[in-house]
């Protein structure tokens, strides 16, 4: 497996559909699987997600950690590349996964982000991080 993509969820809503369709429409020379790891959805997160070829891990809503959960996804991807996206976020292309993967061609590549362009309808967040769609290459 080439790549791993990894999507944290819980309560993904409706732009979570829009969010599968394209990762699974990207024009990738490589394989990739999905993974997505719900800590309790109540919505229709999981059902969306299973209309899609993704493997899927639920967890206990207080087991959730953004760290910790990011290393179980790390655990469970059988890819060479670790891809994160966050649940609300949206390929604007469908060479997104080509363009994020071609820089570890260079050895001292080790991690890669991508810009990220908000919903209409996100609101600023109240301190002034950047969240960053980023990937990292799995050790041995």
């Amino acid at each position: 497996m080439d790549a791993s993509i990894i999507i944290l969820t819980k309560n993904a809503g409706e732009g979570f559909a829009a969010l599968l369709r394209c990762i699974f429409s990207q024009k990738f020379d490589g394989s990739f699987e999905v993974l997505v790891i719900d800590s309790g959805s109540v919505d229709d997160t999981l059902v969306v997600a299973q209309t899609f070829p993704t493997k899927i891990t639920r967890i206990k809503p207080e087991e959730f950690h953004h760290g910790k959960t990011r290393n179980l996804g790390a655990e469970l991807a059988s890819g060479r590349i670790l891809v994160y996206i966050t649940q609300d976020a949206l390929p604007l292309s469908n060479d997104w996964l080509k363009k994020l993967t071609d820089s570890f061609s260079e050895p001292n590549v080790a991690m890669v982000v991508g810009r990220q362009i908000p919903w209409q309808t996100t609101k600023p967040p109240k301190n002034s991080s950047i969240l960053t769609i980023s990937l990292g290459t799995k050790s041995s």
